[in-house]
């Protein structure tokens, strides 16, 4: 819009992560936001796709959906009830703790953690790495910050559950540091005391905190399903259970020290790691013979392929709902069982089929196939057969036919095959199994949650 009396031109954006006014500023492809959902906000760089949006601390924004770049993670090892004579800790000492969550990247031998899981799964698209502090804690109580863990030390009791004591941990750390944890590293984990909570761990979606009890703050795949949430991720379900698809590390987490997983098809699409790769299907549109067809690559394969290799399609019905934010499209991906995915529960070596819910965002598997296997997917009530014709294992991949030309899909064997075991219970837990509401609610409900 043009600018008040002699300034410069003016920007409104109604309808993105800034809401407000803007100035655009003559000669230097810099939009300056004077505020906005994530404060003062500027946009500069120029033209072809060149630009970044930077916030008033200077890091990179991105949008509530694609996730990429180097983030720093802080580790919080917390201490409660120190006034009592008998205080409660997590297991470990920081040194253990910063060995689970990042391993080689803070001068430690763990192989399998946070860092390089996500690191592994994104194709270095991601790389969350140990927030190191430029000053030393102003508060007694709290230790300096040494391979991206904090010691914090609290008279509050664990009893008061851990809504109370992450209020006070963050607290804490405001003191001890000049700000809270968020103007400093992108994400924290909590790990508080086992008595302080009844479940194994909860996180905020779309945010920056993650609570964690005793153990499962060092297990790779809570920490992954935790911070999933922090980056926008929902549950992944099957059937009726929202955590039951296990071929992903939003379903349920695992009390393993090396359990190696990574998002599903519908996760991947949404964090944008292989947007080269992606396949996008208008079903409205002639599907004869075929829609697609040809090999779909696992993740494990992005990095010695090149972009014709597919890896996701996704099929949509124009209209119905956003790219991001649909209950009506259909995801198709190959689940390969190898190296940094070795883990995989469920689905191994076979193309997964899943819908997502469109405002919650939960994902569902809804078809598991191996050679030969047929599925009829609906995309709002256009029925698109899916077919694979040939698995190969080895090299990572499936070749599929999507569309008309596929025949329909044989009537259901008698007696029907066993379904996958859901995991003992010493095995796993709901990973956001907690009377503190954690997985719940976007930003702006977790900061009042936070700060009650």
């Amino acid at each position: 819009f043009p600018g008040r009396g002699d300034g410069p031109p003016r920007f409104r954006s109604t309808e993105s992560m800034f809401s407000g006014d803007a100035d655009i500023v003559p000669g230097t492809a810099t939009i300056k936001f004077k505020r906005g959902r994530f404060g003062k906000a500027r946009w500069s760089g120029g033209g072809n796709g060149g630009g970044k949006w930077r916030g008033n601390n200077g890091r990179h924004l991105q949008s509530q959906w694609e996730k990429s770049g180097t983030m720093t993670v802080l580790a919080v090892n917390v201490i409660t009830d120190i006034d009592t004579g008998t205080p409660l800790s997590t297991s470990y000492d920081n040194t253990f703790l910063s060995d689970e969550v990042f391993g080689s990247y803070a001068n430690g031998t763990d192989p399998v953690n946070l860092a390089s899981q996500f690191s592994a799964c994104s194709a270095d698209k991601l790389n969350l790495r140990p927030y190191v502090s430029p000053v030393d804690s102003a508060d007694d109580d709290v230790s300096n910050i040494v391979n991206g863990v904090v010691t914090v030390r609290l008279s509050t009791l664990s009893s008061a559950g851990s809504g109370t004591v992450r209020n006070q941990v963050t607290a804490a750390l405001a003191r001890a540091f000049g700000s809270w944890p968020n103007d400093k590293a992108d994400f924290s984990l909590y790990c508080v005391p086992s008595q302080s909570m009844s479940g194994i761990a909860y996180a905020f979606l779309n945010h920056w905190m993650s609570v964690y009890s005793d153990r499962w703050c060092t297990y790779p795949s809570a920490q992954m399903h935790e911070v999933g949430h922090n980056l926008n991720l929902h549950h992944s379900g099957e059937g009726t259970s929202e955590y039951a698809d296990q071929s992903s590390i939003m379903g349920y987490a695992y009390s393993s020290d090396d359990k190696k997983m990574c998002p599903n098809g519908p996760n991947n699409w949404q964090l944008g790691w292989f947007r080269d790769r992606h396949v996008e299907i208008d079903v409205t549109e002639s599907g004869d013979p075929y829609f697609y067809q040809g090999r779909l690559y696992g993740p494990t394969k992005y990095m010695t392929t090149g972009e014709s290799d597919k890896m996701i399609v996704r099929l949509f019905y124009p209209g119905c709902g956003t790219e991001f934010d649909s209950d009506c499209h259909v995801y198709v991906s190959f689940n390969h069982d190898a190296g940094f995915n070795s883990g995989t529960v469920e689905g191994r070596n076979e193309v997964l089929v899943h819908t997502k819910d469109g405002t919650a965002g939960r994902t569902w598997l809804q078809a598991k196939l191996g050679t030969n296997g047929v599925y009829e997917a609906d995309v709002n009530g256009v029925n698109v057969p899916i077919k694979v014709d040939t698995v190969n294992a080895a090299d990572g991949y499936a070749v599929v036919s999507i569309g008309e030309g596929v025949p329909p899909p044989p009537a259901p064997p008698t007696p029907p095959p066993t379904p996958v075991p859901a995991p003992t219970a010493n095995e796993y837990m709901l990973a956001c199994g907690s009377s503190a509401g954690g997985c719940s609610g976007d930003f702006e409900n977790a900061q009042k949650v936070e700060n009650a």
